[in-house]
């Protein structure tokens, strides 16, 4: 594996691309968040990817919080101070290729220190693709994750392999393709035993209409069902049932989204159809979140975002106000590479 041992491994996008933008989305088989990350098909990620077309060699990012604190001087002044506090660091480093190689993510207490830290390095093949991923945490190794394709179809991840951090596996994630679409996944225990299967149906324009999750012995567990329907003016709303038994839906996750992709309104109900959750978002002319008001129960937002550019026109600052009192500043610098350096 190109000199890596295994125990050493350890949204812009348009409506014809929201099957696959969805289907990475929702691609889960068990109860849990961390569970829902298993079946995720790594995927090679360039600057491009992100919306920069220019050559980069890293971006670094930090992100604050806003808060104010009142005093009163000497001359009984009233002053209000506004404060920065860090929350999350990170910085993504490309290679000559324009993939990204390697990631590191900071996070922040409330005094200013690192809380934890954690790295992601990527390893690709000559094609390209993510051939395995390892994780840390504190500068010590965590896990890895190791993938492999179709040596007939090269475009079609076959398994995933998960390592801990001695080198030894604790899953496998198989997937099996029928009309150039995954319609079953497995994942199996160390021993190659059925930990859960997973059953995928599609609608005839491809889009996912329905993903039903089964235990080790096949026991029916939960299920996921879809809905598409035009709306007008481009715009499609999509509808997620979340039912936790063959006939009771837990929840109902609406979204409607433009020509572009953008996701432009959310509704999330409950099983008594009783909405907790309802935002609307809004875009400028760069594609970039200008506004967003949320709905949630008793509680609600109204974010406004406004941007500067650096001199090739890529934001740099990100500053959001809620009903008018700032609330929160990124700070993003591109390193971009030179003729000599591609």
């Amino acid at each position: 594996m190109a000199n890596i041992t295994l125990r050493a491994i350890t949204y812009q996008y348009s409506f014809k691309c929201l099957f696959s933008v969805l289907f990475l989305t929702v691609s889960c088989f068990c109860t849990t968040k961390a569970q829902e990350e298993y079946t995720k098909v790594p995927k090679a990620i360039t600057a491009e990817s992100l919306g920069i077309t220019s050559k980069v060699k890293s971006i670094y990012k930090i992100e604050y919080s806003i808060s104010t604190a009142e005093r009163t001087l000497d001359d009984t002044t009233h002053w209000v101070d506004t404060l920065l506090n860090k929350n999350i660091e990170t910085t993504s480093y490309f290679n000559k290729l324009g993939y990204l190689s390697m990631k590191t993510l900071d996070s922040f207490d409330e005094k200013g220190k690192i809380e934890q830290s954690r790295t992601t390095r990527y390893y690709h093949n000559k094609d390209r693709q993510i051939l395995a991923l390892s994780h840390y945490i504190d500068h010590r190794f965590k896990d890895s994750i190791r993938v492999e394709y179709d040596h007939r179809h090269k475009d079609r991840v076959e398994e995933l392999t998960y390592y801990d951090k001695k080198g030894d596996v604790v899953r496998y994630v198989e997937f099996f393709y029928r009309n150039d679409r995954i319609f079953n996944v497995k994942l199996r225990n160390p021993d190659r035993s059925l930990q859960n299967f997973i059953r995928y149906e599609y609608f005839d324009n491809g889009m996912l209409r329905e993903k039903e999750v089964k235990g080790s012995t096949m026991q029916y567990m939960y299920s996921v069902k879809y809905e598409y329907d035009s709306i007008g003016d481009g715009n499609i709303q999509m509808n997620r049932y979340d039912y936790v038994g063959l006939y009771k839906c837990k929840q109902m996750i609406g979204k409607v989204f433009n020509s572009d992709g953008q996701m432009l309104e959310k509704t999330v109900t409950d099983s008594t159809k009783h909405v907790i959750d309802y935002r609307t978002l809004t875009y400028n002319d760069k594609g970039l979140l200008a506004t967003e008001q949320v709905f949630a129960g008793e509680s609600s937002s109204d974010k406004e975002y406004t941007y500067e550019f650096d001199d090739k026109g890529y934001w740099r600052t990100v500053k959001v106000s809620d009903k008018g009192t700032p609330v929160s500043k990124t700070h993003r610098v591109i390193e971009y590479r030179t003729n000599e350096e591609e």
